[in-house]
């Protein structure tokens, strides 16, 4: 039985994503904030479409897909890092992270050609280790389908763009890990 990637419902800037992404159009919110002004909690990883340089990565309190300027946040480095502080753990069960690319960012893939049209990346929550343009693909399954955990939403992309990975390894700097077969769609 084909599994069908669910299409969204708010516009979502895509335009540099793998071809999948042209079937998702947007991604959903909720105004639900909670407040993180102080915690003991830091997360650090990478943002991925090839190691991307001066994305400003956040946690999205407010579920707009914007970080916002007071939302805590970091600029990626020459490696994609990135690492936010002083959060708190409900905060991060509540809310994604989210990696607003801006035009002129490098990625490490093609240094010669910086970003031309400005796009925004996610994952789903808990998954930060590494946002790329398939775990964001997976985030919008999740929105589009609320019941779907992060691993069945991992296995409908894997399913709907025919690739034979697990959810572990989508969820993976690809770049790193091994996982071409991951990189090729991204």
């Amino acid at each position: 039985m084909e599994q069908k990637l669910p299409t969204s419902r708010h516009p979502y800037p895509l335009a540099l994503l793998i071809p999948v992404a042209a079937l998702l159009a947007a991604c959903g919110g909720n105004s639900d904030s909670g407040a993180v002004n102080t915690g003991n909690v830091s997360v650090s990883g990478v943002v991925v479409d090839g190691a991307l340089q001066g994305v400003t990565v956040c946690l999205d309190l407010n579920d707009n897909l914007v970080c916002d300027p007071a939302e805590p946040r970091d600029i990626t480095d020459s490696q994609g890092k990135y690492k936010l502080d002083t959060l708190t753990q409900t905060a991060l069960d509540r809310h994604r992270l989210i990696a607003n690319v801006p035009v002129g960012a490098v990625g490490a893939d093609d240094p010669a050609n910086p970003v031309a049209t400005a796009y925004t990346l996610t994952a789903p929550i808990g998954k930060h280790a590494a946002i790329t343009p398939i775990t964001t693909l997976i985030s919008l399954t999740m929105d589009d389908d609320a019941g779907l955990t992060a691993d069945e939403a991992a296995k409908v992309v894997a399913a709907r763009i025919n690739l034979a990975a697990t959810p572990a390894e989508l969820f993976a700097d690809y770049t790193r890990s091994g996982g071409s077969k991951v990189g090729a769609y991204s």
